[in-house]
């Protein structure tokens, strides 16, 4: 998930559109990337030594383009990896993976699974959103009806 950290600057900017009736400049936030479609994928690794070996998969899975995802334990000697396929593969990741850390992997038969996002909102129109509906429940409320 992609996480926002507001500058001072941008949180004021929300507050205020907040206050005078949610109209946000357009642009004032960069868009989120939109997941459509994801497939998770197990692997098994194979040559890890420690928590540490585990720690650095993860680092290189998570850095691949297309890589949403990766989880690595050390216990079970495998990974979970969530991935755009149309911008990656199991192969690719695999041979950046063996490339960078000397570990082997394969992809684990049986264990794929395809999830297919519905649209979501980008962070502009959820701060839309929320103006909107804050706007709404405020005016339901005795103390502020008209």
């Amino acid at each position: 998930m992609a996480k926002w950290q507001l500058s001072a600057a941008a949180a004021a900017t929300v507050l205020s559109a907040l206050a005078g009736g949610g109209a946000l400049p357009a642009g004032a936030f960069p868009e989120e990337p939109v997941r459509r479609d994801t497939v998770k994928v197990r692997l098994a690794v194979r040559g890890m030594s420690s928590g540490y070996s585990a720690r650095m998969a993860e680092l290189v899975l998570r850095r691949v383009n297309g890589v949403y995802d990766a989880r690595v334990s050390y216990d079970s000697a495998s990974a979970e990896v969530s991935y755009d396929p149309g911008k990656t593969s199991p192969e690719r990741f695999i041979a950046q993976l063996q490339m960078m850390t000397g570990l082997e992997a394969s992809v684990v038969k049986g264990l794929t699974t395809a999830v297919t996002f519905s649209p979501s909102l980008t962070l502009s129109e959820g701060i839309k959103l929320a103006a909107q509906t804050l706007t709404r429940d405020v005016a339901k409320l005795s103390c502020c009806a008209a």
